[in-house]
């Protein structure tokens, strides 16, 4: 837990608590009619001061910002993943004719392209799917799967994948982990 976290994580509980207040003053007006003014006032104003103005400012302000930024650096990777992957295919042009320097510079800019891809993919298994997981509808799951297969129709399809990287695997000598579904 970050301390960013940790603050917002206290100032719901304070929310919660208010809430459940506010359906206390509820339920009592609805139960017994009595309309309690002065603590609704005092409600308005934390509801008001504190959760709208103090604590989603903050979040709006600094937190929903900087979580844009880790999105975006995540895109940024994508760009940079392409130049490499662009540089690769140059230096392995010069490489298959036999140019030395085309060897040494594909193997630079692929050990580039493993780590950058790796950290990226870390990145996106334990911060973005989680958090997709947690905000996405079904709606929106839904919206987003049939824009996956539109694009996938525009792609390889799945068996030329598997097959293609089954024969990769087998010619390097990878093992292909037991339960791989995909391949």
């Amino acid at each position: 837990m970050t301390q960013v976290t940790q603050v917002l994580r206290e100032e719901h509980r304070w929310i919660r608590l208010l809430l459940d207040c506010l359906d206390g003053l509820l339920t009592k007006f609805r139960a017994e009619g009595e309309f309690d003014v002065e603590a609704a006032k005092g409600l308005q104003a934390l509801l008001e001061r504190f959760v709208d103005q103090q604590h989603q400012g903050k979040e709006e302000a600094a937190l929903f910002p900087k979580l844009l930024e880790c999105v975006q650096r995540l895109q940024d990777d994508h760009a940079t993943e392409r130049e490499h992957l662009e540089r690769m295919r140059f230096n392995l042009f010069n490489a298959a004719l036999g140019d030395p320097s085309g060897r040494a510079a594909f193997l630079t800019e692929a050990e580039s392209y493993l780590d950058l891809q790796r950290q990226h993919m870390t990145q996106e298994s334990l911060g973005l799917l989680p958090l997709a997981e947690q905000l996405l509808s079904e709606e929106d799951d839904e919206e987003v799967l049939a824009e996956f297969h539109r694009l996938d129709g525009e792609g390889l399809g799945r068996e030329q994948i598997v097959s293609s990287l089954r024969g990769l695997c087998e010619r390097l000598g990878v093992a292909v982990e037991e339960g791989a579904k995909a391949v």
